[in-house]
């Protein structure tokens, strides 16, 4: 019976840590990255877990209007996992800055400290928290600041005995149009059953 009980664990180990738990959808020509935790570039955040990333067709194009617009979920091996809106801004001030390190694009005494404002609002359905904010960043790509606005939604599910974040970010204003495809995004995220 010992040994049963071991083949059946071992059989849903591999099922829950080699295949897909959720279905984060991604649109026609959008770019898809998957990074582990620590990520290399911010090792600082010592999550264990997933981030996986959509960008937007024209994320990395100066001249389109989608430029720097994406979409990334962290999926975090800690079920009790419960953020606020100062350390999601400590996290993004640490997350953007690590990013233009780790380009190398940028001369260090050019690079400008990131500033993270994120301020919790009233959740949205499905959500365990929502906030909202913005993140002044150095572009690493135009070399220039660059104001990010962004929508995080703390999930209120903790399937798979993890905890889900999910981060919308555009240079476009919240009126903006390509918010309602970032939106949809999460919308549409699925866990699998």
């Amino acid at each position: 019976m010992k040994h049963l009980t071991i083949i059946v664990f071992s059989i849903w180990a591999l099922a829950v840590n080699g295949q897909e738990l959720y279905e984060l959808p991604t649109p026609k020509n959008w770019g898809i990255e998957k990074i582990t935790f620590p990520i290399n570039f911010v090792p600082s955040i010592e999550y264990k877990g997933l981030e996986e990333i959509r960008f937007m067709p024209g994320w990395a194009r100066k001249d389109s209007v989608d430029y720097w617009s994406y979409f990334f979920l962290w999926c975090i091996d800690d079920k009790n996992l419960n953020t606020d809106a100062a350390t999601l801004g400590n996290q993004m001030k640490m997350y953007y800055e690590g990013l233009a390190s780790a380009t190398k694009s940028i001369p260090k005494d050019k690079l400008i400290p990131v500033t993270a404002s994120i301020s919790e609002i009233k959740a949205i359905k499905g959500d365990a928290k929502t906030f909202k904010g913005t993140i002044l960043m150095q572009d690493y790509m135009s070399q220039k600041p660059l104001t990010l606005y962004c929508k995080i939604h703390l999930s209120a599910m903790h399937c798979y005995d993890k905890t889900y974040i999910f981060f919308e970010l555009s240079p476009q204003p919240f009126m903006h149009k390509i918010w309602t495809e970032l939106d949809k995004l999460f919308s549409d995220f699925k866990y699998k059953k």
